[in-house]
């Protein structure tokens, strides 16, 4: 069960688009979700935030009009698409169409954007049709692990539902090529990071151990079974469910010092710096012996 976020922080925004009371309302909730904070389960806080950005999306959605573009679909993608967003985490976003745009739709769309930046928000994003996700998938591994992940937040429906078709065709990426793309970007990756500074200062998302790794495990069990949620891998014998409860168990400890970690640098940053460490601990509830 998610947590519940305060009503008023979910009440109807200024029309037309009022800078300042969006900002205002993000502050509060940013207050609210700090304040939240070691009293529940951070599982809840980042599926809390991904339920905030929602309705924060669904309002520009509609100030920047739209709402009234019938062949247009707005997806969450990659972690986003997970539902899950820590308090300074880019948000990756498909706007997606069945064919070409026409100019007024792209001024709206560029209203839209324009606006999520002048909140602050970090917005990675592509605009395409499906054909074009599909053959930007199969180009390039990092698109199609962000399209696997992937939430209808507003708009064309049927769009979204013809996405997954195509997703769920082999031709599209096969299980053995997609396990074997991940295990090389994995083998780069942990060769990048395996150093000293990064073992005394380590990148809690790509760091050998965190949560990049146990998000690639979800990823490939995920493609060749075709499932979006990890629990059904205990189903599949992929996983028992002793093992199961141990990633999640790592996982959430490994988002409780994120979490912190974002809160306590004010920005998205996935280093645990010297500077950061001993405040991040204090927010964790380690004394200065080192326990909890």
């Amino acid at each position: 069960m998610n947590i519940q976020i305060p009503f008023q922080l979910l009440a109807p925004l200024s029309s037309p688009f009022q800078l300042a009371d969006y900002k205002a309302r993000i502050k509060d909730y940013n207050d609210w979700s700090q304040g939240q904070f070691g009293l529940v389960s951070v599982r809840k806080l980042v599926r809390a935030r991904a339920d905030f950005v929602d309705f924060i999306l669904l309002n520009l959605w509609q100030a920047a009009e739209l709402h009234q573009e019938e062949d247009l679909s707005l997806l969450a993608v990659g972690g986003y698409g997970r539902h899950e967003l820590h308090p300074h985490s880019d948000i990756d976003l498909l706007l997606l169409t069945s064919g070409k745009i026409q100019q007024i739709t792209s001024d709206k769309i560029s209203a839209f954007l324009t606006n999520l930046w002048d909140l602050k928000f970090d917005v990675g994003h592509a605009v395409r049709s499906i054909k074009e996700s599909i053959i930007a998938g199969r180009d390039d591994i990092t698109i199609a692990t962000n399209l696997m992940e992937r939430r209808l937040i507003c708009g064309n429906r049927h769009n979204f539902d013809a996405l997954e078709v195509e997703l769920n065709k082999g031709k599209f990426i096969s299980s053995k090529n997609f396990y074997l793309a991940k295990r090389d970007e994995q083998e780069k990756r942990h060769k990048h990071y395996h150093s000293t500074s990064y073992n005394l200062e380590p990148n809690l998302k790509a760091n050998p151990g965190c949560l990049r790794d146990l998000q690639t495990i979800s990823w490939v069990a995920k493609k060749h079974f075709n499932t979006q949620n990890v629990q059904d891998l205990v189903s599949q014998d992929y996983l028992l469910q002793e093992e199961y409860q141990e990633m999640e168990e790592c996982q959430d400890y490994l988002w409780q010092m994120r979490f912190a970690l974002h809160l306590v640098a004010n920005r998205g940053e996935n280093r645990l710096l010297f500077d950061y460490q001993p405040q991040v601990a204090e927010l964790m509830g380690f004394g200065d012996d080192g326990k909890a």
